[in-house]
Formats: structure tokens, C-alpha cells, sequence
């Protein structure tokens, strides 16, 4: 089966096109969130499209049976992005917790008092981007 992968990210756009050129080379059909330019035409049993003009995000979520969530805070507040966190819930109410790979960037741990209170020590992995690439981070996740 022919896996459609959504990828949220926050702050880190050009990491997300690179997992996404990563992935697609192995037969996967990848979305980033609210990027055109990057995303094909996917048409799901509803008949929405991901990667036209007018599209929403929602709209991209609603055509994908995985999805890589990359949370990473914003740099001025300190927290995660509003738009992640809507993200992830539409994600959680789709989709089987197995099909939704999170990946916590530069965060001490999965505790940490800015995340939401729903995935606050959830499954998930801690990256650190500490002197690594943007290509090295997107083989690593």
C-alpha cells in the first residue's frame, strides 16, 4: 500500500522538504503542510485536493494515512506553534496513534511544561540538531 505522509512542522520548513524528498524517493507520496510548491496533486475517496492553489491544510490532512510531526519551539516565546498543535489534534482524531511519528527537536525531554498537556510524555522521539545538518537530521528522523 502506497503510504501518504503529512508533515507539520514548526519553524523548520526546509528540514520537513527534505524528509519529504527522502521519503517520496522511496515510493511515498509526501505533503508539507501548507506548501505548495512541494506537493502533488492528491485526490482522496471524498474527492478533496492537497496541492492546489485554494487548498487548506485541512484539506492536505484529509488525503494522508501517516503523518510526521516536527515540534520544535518558537525561539521568542518559547512555546510550540498554535497551528502544530491544531494540526496534531486533527492528526489524532484520523489517524491510529502508530501512524503519527513525533519528533520532539532540542527538547530535554517529552515533559517539557511547553508542550500540550495531551502530549506531554507521549510516545515520540527526542532529536538533537546540535551539529548536525539539515540532511543529516532528515535520514536520522
Amino acid at each position: 500500500m502506497k503510504e501518504y505522509v503529512f508533515i507539520a512542522w514548526s519553524g523548520n520548513e526546509s528540514l520537513a522538504i527534505k524528509i519529504k524528498k527522502l521519503l517520496d524517493k522511496r515510493g511515498n507520496v509526501c505533503i508539507v503542510g501548507g506548501n505548495y510548491r512541494y506537493n502533488p496533486v492528491v485526490t482522496n475517496r471524498q474527492g478533496l485536493e492537497s496541492g492546489a492553489v485554494n487548498n487548506t491544510v485541512c484539506g492536505q490532512m484529509a488525503c494522508v494515512n501517516q503523518a510526521i510531526i516536527l515540534i520544535k519551539k518558537n525561539t521568542k516565546s518559547g512555546m510550540i506553534s498554535r497551528n502544530l498543535c491544531y494540526e496534531l489534534g486533527y492528526l489524532s482524531a484520523k489517524l491510529e496513534s502508530s501512524r503519527i511519528h513525533l519528533f520532539f527537536m532540542d527538547f530535554e525531554s517529552t515533559s517539557d511544561s511547553s508542550l500540550p498537556s495531551d502530549i506531554q510524555s507521549s510516545w515520540g522521539n527526542l532529536i538533537s540538531t546540535s551539529g548536525k545538518s539539515e540532511k543529516q537530521l532528515a535520514e536520522e528522523i
